[in-house]
């Protein structure tokens, strides 16, 4: 039997992992996502407020797991799950381009153009999140590696 919650998070983690776990998401120890979810889950010990977050993903967990840890996830459980899933995206990106432009000897890929065929690989609109977020976020990395191999 399962044992339903939810999940507070951003448009970009409920896409995510509805399509990494089915909708509603069936949280299991058999993936990445779901071990991460399920560390996240305690007992409740408190009332939390209502998320902040715009949209819900209805999680369903085994009877058992909720038998032994509970079925809350607090906010900071609920921020820390969707962060990973931002960062997640974003180091996709970063590899897929930094492998691209070693494939092509040194000519450089232009990132708008990557930036859409990345989203539309992963099936992602700007609904979940925007292109420039995307391209913000490569150029940091790319801006941080680059002054740590200088030092």
């Amino acid at each position: 039997m399962l044992v339903q919650t939810d999940l507070g998070c951003t448009a970009l983690t409920k896409v995510w992992l509805e399509k990494k776990l089915g909708s509603p998401a069936k949280v299991n120890r058999k993936t990445i996502w779901g071990k991460f979810i399920l560390n996240e889950i305690e007992k409740p010990l408190n009332s939390y407020p209502p998320t902040k977050y715009p949209h819900v993903l209805k999680l369903q967990i085994t009877e058992n797991f909720y038998a032994r840890r509970g079925v809350i996830l607090t906010p900071d459980a609920e921020r820390n799950i969707n962060i990973l899933i931002r960062d997640h995206i974003h180091d996709l990106f970063f590899e897929s381009i930094e492998f691209l432009n070693e494939m092509q000897s040194g000519k450089k890929v232009k990132i708008t153009g990557a930036i859409h065929t990345f989203m539309e690989r992963l099936q992602l609109t700007e609904n979940e999140i925007m292109c420039e977020t995307i391209k913000k976020s490569y150029y940091r990395k790319r801006l941080e590696i680059n002054e740590a191999v200088n030092q």
